[in-house]
């Protein structure tokens, strides 16, 4: 239901299981979804300004825990991570988001 992208982010260095054009759902009716609208699928702008800004700037998060709230793609999270930090926990009130993280 996701494929693997990310090169047309502003952080093309890293790989997202995102819902793309490619995906069958794209053009299905979201009523045959098997799930509910997947926010968690799509790398929101904000997340992909969040997500540059630790990568350029690591001292920011670089052995310090890390809270990412509406993580989404977890994107955020990902970033904080590559970048060194010492702990990421990443949140979301869909629990789906928590599996796309993962994954």
């Amino acid at each position: 239901n996701t494929e693997l992208a990310g090169e047309q982010s502003l952080t093309p260095e890293m790989k997202l299981r995102l819902f793309t054009p490619g995906c069958r759902f794209w053009t299905e009716r979201a009523e045959l979804w098997p799930f509910d609208d997947p926010y968690w699928a799509i790398y929101w702008p904000g997340g992909q300004a969040l997500s540059r800004y630790l990568m350029d700037h690591p001292d920011v998060c670089v052995g310090k825990a890390v809270l990412d709230l509406g993580s989404g793609c977890g994107a955020s999270a990902i970033a904080a991570k590559i970048c060194g930090s010492a702990h990421v926990v990443a949140n979301d009130i869909d629990p789906l988001a928590a599996v796309v993280t993962q994954m």
